[in-house]
């Protein structure tokens, strides 16, 4: 295979059909969203191909826009105690109170469906990150003083 120099060239050359890319967890998806998880999946390795650079930069921009995402769903939660219990988990859905964990199985089934070599090469780092940024993120909303330990244990301290 000769060698792309640009992306619509590289599109056409790939091996498998664009009907053929992969689907992982999105049952949920409208026929949109399954289009848009299929493009960002193909460009994804369209890029990983041609400028593993460029790959690099995309791919630290997608896990900073998932840990902004952590944070706003963590923050969310902060309500009081005796309001949570009044509500049932359809109607804290509905106020936005989303699960905060449920980004990291997100960004598993974006790995998962992106092939072998970028799930090896992000994969146990992302999914590390991610998950120690959910444990803060909710550390921070229960109590302020468990973000210092879980902070310390990871040998980082937050001033804030």
């Amino acid at each position: 295979m000769k060698p792309t120099t640009h992306l619509s060239e590289a599109r056409n050359s790939m091996d498998a059909p664009e009907t053929e890319v992969l689907l992982v967890n999105t049952r949920s998806l409208s026929r949109a969203g399954r289009r848009r998880f299929n493009k960002r999946i193909r460009d994804l390795k369209e890029t990983f191909e041609l400028n593993p650079q460029l790959f690099h930069r995309r791919w630290n921009r997608i896990v900073q826009g998932w840990l902004h995402e952590i944070h706003r769903r963590a923050n969310a939660w902060a309500i009081p105690d005796e309001q949570l219990k009044e509500f049932s988990k359809a109607e804290l859905i509905d106020m936005f109170k989303l699960e905060v964990f449920e980004v990291v199985d997100i960004a598993e089934s974006i790995i998962e469906a992106s092939g072998l070599e970028i799930a090896e090469g992000v994969r146990a780092a992302t999914i590390g990150e991610l998950k120690n940024e959910c444990v803060k993120a909710v550390a921070a909303v229960i109590d302020q003083r468990l973000n210092y330990q879980i902070d310390k244990k990871v040998y980082r301290r937050i001033r804030k």
